[in-house]
């Protein structure tokens, strides 16, 4: 009983969320200058990008271990690459998705 009643309650904030969703939009500018203490001229407007994110590239781990139940991953690098905080967090969470789908199961 208490399962069905969880699953009615995530199907109702389903619905709810394009509803708060258009809320907010009206008020968007007033929430970011409230959220990050800049005040936003009215000549700049804001602009609201597509909601869908795609993101679909595969990436190859030089090394990814599982050692004692712990993910490890090394990668090898042989020249200085600025880039490389960015691919790692990249990794970081294609790894962590990839591992919650497959312990999933």
């Amino acid at each position: 009983m208490k399962k069905q009643r969880r699953i009615t309650a995530k199907k109702g904030i389903k619905r709810f969320d394009p509803i708060l969703k258009e809320i907010i939009s009206h008020s968007i500018g007033k929430i970011i200058e409230l959220a990050t203490g800049e005040k936003l001229k009215a000549e700049r407007k804001v602009k609201i990008l597509p909601e869908e994110i795609r993101f679909l590239k595969t990436l190859r781990a030089d090394f990814l271990l599982e050692v004692s139940d712990k993910i490890f991953h090394i990668e090898i690098q042989a020249q200085k690459d600025k880039t490389l905080p960015e691919r790692m967090f990249k990794y970081f969470f294609a790894i962590r998705e990839n591992m919650e789908k497959n312990l999933s199961r």
